[in-house]
């Protein structure tokens, strides 16, 4: 568990030194509030692949934005 730990605290701290992202905490809540995103709509019927797949698109288009504005 600790090399894990380890492998991923070196991948983040050479991500933050090229600037692609803040900090440990920003990954965490990123992945916090994808997910949310992702499966508070759910209602556990054949709905859920539509608002999957409906929800996985509009993080997608968010995120291509966000990486044009950080590149202006």
């Amino acid at each position: 568990m600790s090399d894990i730990l380890w492998g991923w605290l070196t991948l983040v701290e050479n991500l933050k030194d090229k600037g692609y992202v803040e900090s440990y905490q920003s990954i965490i809540e990123r992945a916090l509030q994808k997910y949310e995103e992702r499966i508070l709509p759910l209602y556990g019927d054949e709905r859920d692949h539509d608002i999957w797949r409906e929800v996985k698109e509009k993080q997608k288009e968010a995120l291509e934005k966000k990486k044009c504005r950080n590149t202006i």
